[in-house]
């Protein structure tokens, strides 16, 4: 009885995943937050941010938009920063195309009601994922993708539950156990977009997929590894028979 129960989640899942497959695109596309707003931008936040920046080195598109944090200047009004109108709360960060060294401890946790964090295009030298941004609970779109990250992907991620976009690919990191992908997927019921190419999902297993969440919209598991899996199942299904 119970194998036949694990049958029909697996043939259900696997019907989701096609279907999903048809509705992907190449690439996440970008989240736009809404434009800055001057408002009284918070001391400690502000200070948050520039230490942030400081810790790696910034060119390209982000070179050009980090010349605006200057002191003295409402951080509400520097570039790829969002401001909440209301309150002065940071909620927005764009600082893509750096690179530089993620550093394990950084100032970013004091940035507690950030809503969008786009880092998506830099260099960070094989950094691991900070713990620090499991506490960014607030989180509703987190661009990593393309990053050189590597490691493992903090079990922590699985209490961002607010989280409607995710990109991690594109980046040499994995989940430390399969248990914590099952635990990101039941918590982060707002998913709508889930993209992991070329993250290494070859540990995990095909029952995690029953944890789907009926808003996602966009999936993207290409180059993961997933085959493995599949053919794992596979050869146990032979096997009882």
């Amino acid at each position: 009885m119970q194998k036949f129960k694990f049958s029909v989640v697996v043939v259900v899942t696997i019907s989701h995943l096609l279907t999903l497959q048809q509705c992907c695109h190449a690439h996440a596309p970008q989240y736009h937050p809404p434009s800055p707003t001057s408002n009284w931008c918070r001391h400690d936040e502000s200070d948050a941010l520039v230490q942030f920046k400081n810790s790696f080195t910034i060119i390209g598109d982000g070179h050009d938009r980090a010349t605006s944090w200057k002191g003295g200047v409402d951080c509400c009004l520097w570039e790829g920063v969002t401001c909440d109108p209301l309150t002065g709360h940071v909620t927005g960060l764009d600082l893509s195309c750096a690179q530089g060294t993620l550093q394990a401890n950084n100032s970013i946790a004091h940035l507690r009601f950030l809503r969008s964090l786009n880092l998506a295009h830099n260099d960070f030298h094989d950094s691991i994922i900070p713990y620090s941004f499991t506490k960014l609970t607030s989180l509703s779109h987190l661009n990593l993708s393309n990053t050189k990250l590597a490691g493992r992907i903090p079990s922590g991620f699985n209490h961002l539950d607010k989280l409607v976009l995710l990109d991690l690919s594109f980046n040499h990191v994995s989940f430390g156990k399969p248990e914590d992908y099952s635990k990101l997927l039941a918590n982060a019921t707002k998913l709508s977009e889930l993209w992991l190419q070329r993250v290494n999902m070859s540990d995990i297993k095909p029952s995690s997929f029953s944890n789907l969440s009926r808003s996602l919209k966009y999936l993207d598991f290409s180059s993961c590894g997933l085959v493995r899996s599949f053919k794992r199942l596979s050869s146990a299904c032979q096997n009882s028979n």
